[in-house]
C-alpha cells in the first residue's frame, strides 16, 4: 500500500529539520567546548601584546595583537553558534512544555484530535522531538567527528 504523497512530504520535512537541527547542535557542543580555552588564549595574547609594548618591542606587540584579533574574530563566531545553540534547545523547552500544558489541560475533552488546540499540541510535540533527536544525533556526530580526529591524529 502507497503512503499518501502528504505523508510522505511531511516526513521528509521533518527529516530534513531534524538534520539541520543535527548539524547546529554538533557545531554548538564543538563550540561550546573550546570558547573558554579560546577566550583565554585571546586575553593572554592580548596581555603580552600590551607587556611587549611597554617594553618598546613594537614590531613583537603588533604581531600578538593581531593574533589576539585573529581569535577574537574566531570567539565571535562561537559565539554565534553557542547562542543558536542555546537558542535551539530553550525552543525545544519551550514547545515541549506548551504541550504538556495543553495536554493537561485539554485532558479528554477533544477525543478526537480535531481542533486547533489538538493541532497546537502536534505542532509543538513534533517541534519538541526534532529539536530532542536533533540534539542526539547532534552529540553523536560531535563525538563521531571527534574520534575521527583523535585516531587520524599523528
Amino acid at each position: 500500500m502507497r503512503l499518501p504523497l502528504r505523508l510522505t512530504v511531511r516526513r521528509l520535512m521533518i527529516g530534513v529539520a531534524t538534520l539541520a537541527v543535527s548539524w547546529a547542535m554538533c557545531l554548538g557542543i564543538g563550540h561550546l567546548c573550546i570558547y573558554r580555552a579560546n577566550v583565554a588564549g585571546e586575553m593572554y595574547d592580548r596581555n603580552t601584546a600590551a607587556t611587549l609594548e611597554k617594553e618598546n618591542k613594537a614590531d613583537l606587540a603588533s604581531e600578538w595583537l593581531a593574533k589576539a584579533e585573529k581569535v577574537g574574530r574566531l570567539n565571535q563566531e562561537s559565539r554565534r553558534h553557542i547562542f543558536t545553540f542555546v537558542s535551539l534547545i530553550a525552543s525545544g523547552l519551550i514547545a515541549g512544555g506548551i504541550r504538556l500544558a495543553i495536554g493537561g489541560w485539554l485532558g479528554n475533552r477533544a477525543p478526537d484530535g480535531r481542533g486547533l488546540t489538538n493541532t497546537l499540541a502536534a505542532a509543538c510535540l513534533t517541534i519538541a522531538v526534532i529539536m530532542l533527536v536533533g540534539l542526539a544525533l547532534g552529540g553523536v556526530a560531535y563525538v563521531a567527528v571527534m574520534a575521527f580526529v583523535i585516531l587520524t591524529a599523528e
